[in-house]
């Protein structure tokens, strides 16, 4: 897919002035780099920028993507979330295909054992990402076991400079330097970090280190799938969906994603709106903050209370709001890990399918939760796969 999302960027008038860009840049959560690019030099250089955009391939620039699906009732599969730029999960997906007689895809040990057996290659986790440690660390041995070369660092484990970046030993000294890094990690909007992602992307650009895959936040944003419905019925953007992925792929894409609404470019007779459709059937949707990751952030299907305090509230700016999808409720023995009791309980399952920049299939994970949001966590069950030949 041509890289049209960047379009937005793009600094002419037509761009600068028409609401549907501008939707869309606050959709996405575009607008601070778009003015900082359009303060950034003469407007002249957009010109470029066009050509640029109109021949870049996102795939080049995401050799990994998970694909968060949910079963329903029917059998058929939705997709529930799409994450590009991170790499939670990898850990998990891994020893799901070690407890699989038949597991999906090449597997993401083969395809990273394939990208560091060469190179010296690193996954940075930031230090409130703790929890992900022992699962990237599992990871990153099955990896190095197969033959590859990588490296786990937590986020001031390592130096940059103009020289490359280097992992950094206790003493902070530099142990191994790094060609390669999975990702950049997700930066908060702090000032050093910012400056810290740049001076990474300085280091990519001179060719002292190499990214895979390369930040653009609003590919893994939930109002991206808000935009692709277009519950408002814009033609202007319908127009701008067509030629983005063409009318066909754009139905397809509409009849596996669960209708999605984003407040923050709704008005105030919209949510009102919107506000009254949950009091009629509370049951009919999940109500989330589009920037929160895991079950942070949501409002379950039959939480009136605090659906209605997310779409009314101060932060309705950041909220979405999708038609719940009623899983598949499977049965499953459990045993406690702390306490050591057996016993069977009813579940739903969260897919996450991990593929590759150009739809290739590299694996599945399957999570077991107790209750309608199929998220990892205490009472969770990790499920290997198994294909149906």
């Amino acid at each position: 897919m041509a890289n049209s999302a960047s379009y937005v960027f793009i600094g002419d008038k037509e761009c600068r002035k028409n609401p549907i860009y501008r939707d869309i840049r606050t959709a996405l959560d575009l607008n601070s780099e778009f003015n900082e690019i359009i303060s950034s030099g003469p407007k002249d250089a957009f010109v470029d920028r066009r050509v640029l955009v109109e021949s870049t391939q996102i795939a080049q620039e995401h050799p990994f993507c998970r694909i968060d699906l949910v079963k329903g009732l029917d059998g058929k599969f939705w997709v529930a979330e799409i994450e590009v730029d991170k790499i939670h999960g990898f850990g998990y997906a891994t020893l799901c295909r070690e407890l699989s007689k038949h597991p999906i895809g090449v597997g993401l040990i083969n395809r990273l054992v394939e990208i560091s057996q060469s190179n010296v290659t690193g996954i940075v986790l930031f230090d409130h990402e703790r929890f992900y440690i022992p699962e990237l660390n599992f990871f990153v041995d099955r990896v190095n076991r197969a033959g590859g070369h990588l490296v786990s660092l937590n986020y001031d484990d390592f130096e940059i400079s103009t020289e490359g970046l280097f992992k950094l030993n206790l003493l902070g000294l530099r142990l191994v330097a790094l060609e390669q890094l999975v990702s950049i990690p997700m930066f908060k909007s702090k000032d050093l970090d910012k400056v810290r992602e740049k001076r990474i992307l300085e280091q990519h650009t001179l060719g002292n280190v190499r990214v895979l895959s390369m930040p653009f936040r609003a590919l893994g944003e939930k109002t991206t799938l808000a935009m692709l419905h277009n519950i408002s019925g814009n033609l202007g953007l319908e127009a701008l969906l067509d030629t983005c992925f063409g009318n066909e792929a754009k139905e397809v894409l509409r009849s596996f994603i669960p209708q999605t609404e984003f407040l923050g470019i709704a008005n105030r007779d919209r949510k009102l709106q919107v506000a009254e459709l949950i009091r009629s059937n509370p049951f009919a949707f999940f109500v989330k903050v589009k920037d929160e990751s895991g079950a942070r952030g949501i409002a379950e299907p039959g939480n009136l209370k605090r659906q209605l305090e997310l779409v009314l509230g101060q932060d309705s700016k950041r909220v979405i709001v999708q038609r719940a999808i009623q899983p598949e409720i499977i049965k499953l023995a459990f045993c406690d890990l702390l306490s050591g009791e057996i016993g069977e309980g009813e579940f739903t399952v969260r897919y996450s399918l991990f593929v590759s920049g150009n739809g290739e299939i590299l694996d599945m994970s399957l999570t077991a939760s107790p209750g309608i949001v199929a998220h990892g966590g205490t009472e969770s069950i990790q499920l290997g796969t198994k294909l149906e030949l």
